[in-house]
């Protein structure tokens, strides 16, 4: 053949050979999502992403109730809406099918990109899953496995397929196209969910993952495993219930496997340990899954974090924070049925997830008569993890024995920091709550939940990342009226989008809370009122100026006092309330990591006092108020709440400066040590 090779799709010459006929702008990308992990897992450190067939764009902005209808230093804060991560630019999209046309990439998944598509035939928009990976006979199989596990069971709360395909390059499939998004995608927008909206929506996946492993017909006698229940993997219709989706890793019991290490696909941070190639699998994997999807939607982060290789090192002997020390707010016995569903040794989990919904509906409609009854690790089980913890006391004990000598050992109770940290400030002692190296003595979650990792700078100070509104309390009671707090902060990282006009959309901020007072409300509103003192080092542009609108009265970097409401809904992210204080200037950053900023506050009954390094780069005291003004800043909050959100039913308490203190971080990734709390005489 003369002249080079051309594109089958573009007609573009190709510079070389191509084993699909296509040029690299049309080939699709390599298979990127689904990995085995046989002992050490191969290939990058990256879990098995979602067949999500949904829109990618960012929710509809919702109406915020709590708004302001005032001018004021901080009008930006006040919007509801999440801001904007940086689009990616859209995939090349591939021939249409003949019967189809593509509309916009959507998601992937294990071995299948899913496009937006209209169906000629009916003309609706359908989800068009497609085989990335023509050369894999694994994937192929894959795909008509998944298939063929979505046609074998219709239930309202799991994705419909419509039409198959097979014999099209590449071979693809349909099934129904959702507009609500998934699960995590809302939990990325929203933090986490209130306890109750989570535990009625894991009910309705539980639901579908019952009829999966009830499925008896079609040669499949023990029914199916789905293996890769996540948030991810949770559709939601735009009523917002949930089907579950992406049945790639659906596992057919009483067959054979696909491949020797198929027991080891999936997703790390979400499945069990026998799933990493340690033991048999069965129905009591998804019981995991289920309870690891509820443990990420009541904390906000999955049960573990990291890179796959060192999750599936972690997940035989480590066990996840337990959800109450990530959300206090969360009822203790629903902490005992999310341990329940993910006990390290499948006998000790809930053993069916019949049982699992009904521990659920226990929960959500409780009676004295009939309480819920989560499992609890086998005495075999305690005594192992036991004997595991004390190894060396038990060897050093065995080798007394020998020797004739009987000792008898005095076992130390084990710390509890809070208590030892309250007992020092009820002392008058000044406390350390954030070391120069390391994480808090100890903390809680208010609002988000990241994970607490160390600064990327590599100098070994607490780091953590926030994409909405996030509160890290330090101190829930400083044991006084007065006191002073002291912190360093540094952002270096801003979660914000510039556009093209050189404006920077919404707005960051970071900084020291105090005299945290919360409410429930109706409808599961929960109210946060709170002072902070809070600085943005955002390294935004000049702003474009706007004809006949006079110029910006805040310099681009301020340093303020303020008082804020804080509320969240369930099912919706949370919104601030903002009224401005006085406010001073600090110096701009020339890039990040910025400087460390030095806080200090003192608070009494009588006045509050804070200093931030002014331009000078010397501490300088830009607030001084009277105990006065500051309730008539907490009485402001509280009309704002009567005002706006005249029914909402919460009774905030008076405002105390002995109340719970913290950072305040808000879509940024900051830095944070030196944090001291000193009683005043």
């Amino acid at each position: 053949m003369s002249g080079p090779l051309s594109c089958t799709s573009c007609g573009n010459p190709l510079a070389g050979a191509s084993a699909t006929g296509l040029c690299p702008a049309c080939a699709p990308a390599a298979e990127p999502a689904t990995h085995t992990y046989p002992g050490t897992p191969p290939g990058p450190d990256t879990p098995n992403a979602a067949a999500d067939p949904t829109p990618q764009s960012a929710p509809s902005a919702r109406p915020d109730p709590f708004a302001h209808t005032h001018t004021s230093p901080d009008a930006a804060l006040t919007a509801s809406s999440p801001v904007a991560l940086p689009a990616k630019a859209p995939k090349p999209l591939p021939a249409d099918p003949v019967g189809y046309t593509l509309l916009e990439h959507i998601g992937e998944g294990g071995m299948g990109e899913v496009y937006r598509a209209i169906e000629h035939s009916t003309d609706k928009e359908v989800a068009l899953k497609m085989m990335n990976a023509k050369t894999s006979a694994t994937s192929f199989a894959r795909l008509r496995l998944e298939f063929k596990a979505l046609s074998k069971f219709e239930h309202e709360h799991a994705v419909r397929v419509f039409k198959d395909r097979f014999d099209h390059d590449p071979p693809f499939f349909t099934m129904e196209y959702l507009k609500g998004g998934t699960v995590g995608k809302e939990l990325d927008r929203i933090g986490r969910y209130e306890p109750r909206a989570a535990v009625v929506l894991i009910r309705k996946v539980a639901r579908a993952v019952q009829a999966m492993h009830e499925v008896k017909d079609f040669g499949c006698p023990s029914g199916l495993v789905h293996r890769d229940i996540k948030p991810s993997n949770i559709l939601l219709t735009k009523e917002t219930e949930p089907k579950l989706a992406d049945f790639g890793l659906v596992k057919f019991l009483d067959t054979a496997t696909l491949t020797p290490t198929d027991a080891a696909l999936g997703t790390p941070a979400y499945m069990p340990p026998e799933q990493c190639g340690s033991g048999d699998l069965d129905h009591r994997a998804d019981v995991y899954g289920l309870g690891a999807t509820l443990y990420h939607m009541l904390t906000g982060r999955p049960p573990f974090c990291g890179r796959s290789v060192e999750i599936i090192a972690r997940l035989p002997t480590e066990e996840p924070p337990p959800v109450c020390e990530l959300a206090p707010n969360v009822d203790p016995m629903l902490g005992r049925i999310v341990r329940g569903c993910m006990h390290k040794r499948s006998n000790d989990r809930y053993q069916t997830v019949t049982a699992l919904i009904a521990d659920l509906d226990a929960w959500l409609n409780p009676t004295p008569e009939k309480p819920p009854t989560p499992p609890e690790p086998s005495i075999g089980t305690r005594l192992g993890r036991w004997a595991k913890r004390n190894a060396l006391a038990l060897a050093a004990c065995a080798l007394l024995l020998v020797a004739g000598g009987a000792v008898a050992l005095a076992w130390p109770r084990p710390a509890d920091p809070l208590k030892d940290m309250q007992a020092q400030l009820g002392a008058g002692h000044e406390v350390m709550l954030i070391p120069t190296v390391g994480k808090p003595n100890w903390h809680q979650w208010v609002l988000g939940a990241p994970e607490l990792t160390t600064s990327p700078t590599g100098d070994g100070s607490c780091s953590f990342e926030a994409n909405g509104y996030s509160l890290l309390e330090l101190c829930p009671d400083p044991m006084t009226d007065r006191y002073r707090i002291r912190a360093k902060i540094r952002f270096t990282e801003i979660k914000l989008r510039d556009e093209p006009a050189g404006r920077t959309i919404g707005t960051t901020s970071a900084g020291i809370y105090f005299g945290r007072a919360s409410a429930g409300g109706n409808k599961g509103l929960i109210v946060h009122t709170l002072f902070a003192v809070t600085f943005s080092d955002e390294l935004r542009p000049p702003p474009v100026p706007v004809p006949g609108a006079p110029p910006p009265k805040l310099p681009d970097n301020t340093v303020r006092f303020r008082g804020m409401l804080v509320h969240q809904r369930p099912e919706a992210a949370p919104s601030a309330g903002i009224l401005g204080g006085p406010w001073g200037v600090i110096t701009r950053p020339l890039k990040l990591p910025g400087p460390w900023r030095e806080i200090e506050i003192e608070v009494t009954p009588e006045r509050v006092r804070a200093r931030c390094e002014g331009p000078d780069g010397k501490p300088g005291e830009f607030a001084d108020l009277t105990g006065t003004a500051v309730n008539e800043f907490h009485a402001d909050l509280r009309r704002k709440l009567d005002t706006d959100a005249p029914n909402h039913g919460a009774v905030l308490p008076e405002w105390t400066p002995r109340a719970p203190l913290g950072v305040w971080n808000l879509r940024s990734t900051i830095d944070v040590k030196d944090v001291t709390l000193t009683p005043l005489p």
